[in-house]
């Protein structure tokens, strides 16, 4: 099934030695003052990773075995673009080092957006893909579905520009951390995105209700997105 292929790429990502290249695909920076998509110095790969597994799904001469894989990264990576995460500011690892409270469970940005608010939902990834509202109609679904994999990942980029790191108007606007592997060498901003402070509970921020009332729905709204522009590149591909 598409929802058993689509955590396949996550679950090699331990598997160095054959899959170590596909590490850097899951995520790419995108910093708040460049308002063009640079892939070239890009420690993240996700961009570009996706547009050229379609191409190689398109291309006939492409052997099968390389089209199953090349699919079971379309179906995960079309996920990790609509995350606001995955595509990040290259400062603090796509907010892994935001160290955040929620619902009294510590944890960070990044795995919030990940799972945290759908897994207090309570409901399952597959039942939660199938609550999110698919039923549009045909002129909704083709609106949905116009633009590329560039202006899908702007998309995330100003989502993330839009408030989602509490306490902090304005995300950090420094330093040169990949936003998912590298280590700062420098940090401007909120102080809960600095990795190298070890912050006490009290100065972290709390997020509980108000977080998820304000962000849950646009964050079905992405999983929506991101199913509905799927089936289309998998259409187009095929």
């Amino acid at each position: 099934s598409l929802a058993r292929v689509s955590y396949w790429p996550d679950k090699i990502k331990s598997d160095r030695d054959r899959y170590g290249h596909t590490f850097n695909w899951h995520y790419t920076d995108w910093p708040d003052t460049q308002n063009d998509y640079n892939a070239q110095g890009n420690n993240g790969n996700l961009v570009t990773a996706l547009e050229q597994n379609i191409e190689k799904l398109k291309d006939h001469a492409t052997p099968n075995a390389e089209k199953a894989f090349a699919i079971k990264f379309i179906v995960h990576l079309m996920g990790d673009l609509h995350q606001p995460m995955h595509v990040g500011n290259g400062l603090d690892r796509g907010g892994n080092n935001c160290k955040v409270i929620f619902h009294g469970e510590k944890t960070n940005l990044h795995r919030l957006w990940d799972s945290g608010m759908i897994d207090f939902t309570k409901l399952s990834y597959s039942e939660f893909a199938s609550f999110v509202d698919l039923k549009k109609k045909r002129k909704e679904i083709k609106s949905i579905q116009k633009g590329n994999i560039l202006s899908w990942a702007k998309e995330s980029k100003l989502l993330r520009l839009s408030g989602v790191y509490p306490d902090a108007p304005i995300p950090p606007t420094g330093g040169n951390a990949s936003s998912s592997a590298a280590t700062p060498t420098e940090s401007v901003g909120p102080r809960y995105c600095n990795r190298d402070l070890a912050l006490p509970d009290e100065e972290l921020p709390k997020l509980s209700y108000n977080y998820s009332y304000k962000w849950l729905p646009e964050l079905e709204k992405r999983v929506m997105q991101a199913g509905l522009r799927l089936a289309k590149v998998l259409n187009d591909a095929l």
